[in-house]
């Protein structure tokens, strides 16, 4: 995103490199993200792209706005972007599975992105990586103690609107092959908020097998079971 002046012209931002800050407020129905900081980083690098308005550069201004969802209940809002060169309103709406941004046409601010699908709660997925075909077994054994725990294979709802890694065109997950007789063995599974059991299995597989397990959870969850660099594990609670 390029923020241009009220005449049109590129402001600063597009061309050197540039960190914008917001900070956002949320009143009831109203969400409010003012631009209150813009620093000057230095130029940035340039390299032969078609140019905008006549410059020829890699530049863009960085900057974010994280709003934790639990902020949101369905509904709703009039969103406000605010700077000292324009202000915004837009529609904000948020329902059970899709969140959707309205902009009016105006000549300041856009989105490549109108609607979003987020990742729902409670999916369990992850992968079993290893070498030989002797441990084939070993991994197949993980996953249907998963499934014997609860942990149920599914096609994880709007599939195809969500970047899911290693799915096919019906949202079933695709296991992987390369040479010299390498694996991993992807799943997408149901859970109840009990990725510390889901966890648990795991490691139990993990320590009794040559066998690489990565599990993540939608709610933020993930651990790395790695033969070689150890296990790591981040609970969301």
């Amino acid at each position: 995103m390029c923020l241009k002046t009220p005449k049109g012209n590129l402001i600063s931002a597009c061309l050197a490199n540039i960190e914008l800050k917001f900070n956002y407020s949320i009143n009831q129905q109203e969400i409010l993200i003012v631009l209150v900081d813009v620093t000057n980083q230095g130029n940035c690098g340039t390299y032969p792209t078609p140019t905008i308005d006549g410059f020829d550069n890699n530049c863009s201004p960085k900057g974010r706005v994280v709003i934790p969802e639990n902020q949101f209940s369905k509904g709703v809002y009039i969103l406000t972007l605010k700077t000292p060169n324009f202000q915004i309103k837009s529609e904000f709406i948020v329902e059970d599975d899709k969140y959707e941004l309205i902009i009016p046409s105006n000549d300041f601010f856009s989105s490549s992105i109108a609607e979003d699908y987020p990742m729902p709660k409670n999916i369990l997925s992850g992968a079993v990586v290893y070498k030989g075909d002797e441990n084939t077994e070993s991994a197949n054994n993980f996953l249907d103690e998963l499934k014997n725990y609860g942990f149920n294979e599914i096609i994880v709802p709007n599939f195809d609107k969500i970047p899911l890694i290693d799915v096919d065109k019906n949202g079933n997950p695709i296991n992987r092959h390369w040479p010299p007789d390498k694996h991993s063995l992807n799943f997408y599974r149901s859970m109840d908020n009990n990725f510390i059991e889901a966890f648990n299995i795991a490691q139990k597989h993990f320590d009794k097998s040559n066998i690489n397990i990565n599990i993540f959870s939608s709610n933020g969850d993930q651990a790395r079971l790695s033969k070689t660099e150890g296990v790591t594990v981040v609970f969301s609670n």
